[in-house]
């Protein structure tokens, strides 16, 4: 499905663009997270087969093109490209 294939492709992106100052790191998780949690979300609703979930996807693939764009190169040390997955899989853990 479309939207599954788009929203997936994001993810994936977001988790590799994204890697590791503590409290830097620790806030543009979250908003990763946040993002992944708003994919999942879709996803069901996709599989539901909810149509609006098209437009939704659309917007979610913009705000995370944006993240991605403020984030890019932004960490560069293996140090905080881990602490950036722990604190990124720890917050997804509080997804809905």
């Amino acid at each position: 499905m479309k939207v599954k294939r788009i929203l997936s492709h994001l993810l994936l992106i977001i988790v590799l663009l994204f890697a590791g100052c503590r409290d830097s790191i620790e806030s543009d998780a979250k908003k990763a997270a946040e993002l992944h949690c708003e994919a999942m979300a879709l996803m069901k609703k996709a599989a539901a087969g909810d149509i609006s979930s098209l437009d939704e996807a659309k917007k979610l693939s913009e705000k995370s093109e944006k993240l991605m764009q403020e984030l890019k190169g932004k960490y560069t040390s293996l140090e905080d490209t881990k602490k950036f997955l722990s604190a990124y899989t720890e917050a997804i853990k509080n997804c809905d």
